[in-house]
């Protein structure tokens, strides 16, 4: 038997064991190529309820698609049918202000692959620009 030291967070000394991507297996933003789709029956608390499962190149584990994830795949993406996902690349990032049950818990979420970096320089040059709109300050003495 190997001791687990007093000080280890139960977090590190239990992991979340998921066949699911989590958003612990996210530690920062990673860019995926999507596979496919799948309709599955898990088990919930409420019953076995049906989800969409969306499938990843390589060895990334699959993730349950909620609406909100859809919603970016339609809008963001251009993503209308399930066999359109194939071969597109997105990023995947965790979002920490998802909410659940009335608390900050953080989830995953998609994004167009690329769009952080645009966003980021996107910013930038709005900052650039609002700097060079300002009237210069000027240092003078006025003798009134």
């Amino acid at each position: 038997m190997t001791n687990i030291p007093d000080e280890t967070p139960l977090t590190v000394a239990v992991p979340k064991q998921s066949k699911y991507l989590a958003k612990e297996d996210v530690p920062s933003p990673r860019i995926e190529t999507m596979k496919g789709m799948e309709s599955v029956f898990i088990e919930s608390q409420d019953g076995d309820k049906r989800v969409t499962i969306l499938h990843f190149m390589g060895n990334l584990k699959p993730m349950v698609l909620n609406v909100t994830n859809r919603d970016v795949l339609i809008e963001d993406v251009g993503v209308r049918t399930a066999g359109e996902v194939r071969g597109k690349q997105i990023e995947i990032w965790v979002d920490k202000s998802v909410s659940f049950g009335g608390k900050r818990v953080g989830g995953l979420r998609l994004r167009p692959a690329g769009a952080a970096a645009a966003d980021e320089e996107n910013q930038s040059q709005q900052n650039q620009a609002t700097t060079s709109d300002q009237a210069p300050e000027f240092d003078d003495d006025i003798p009134f």
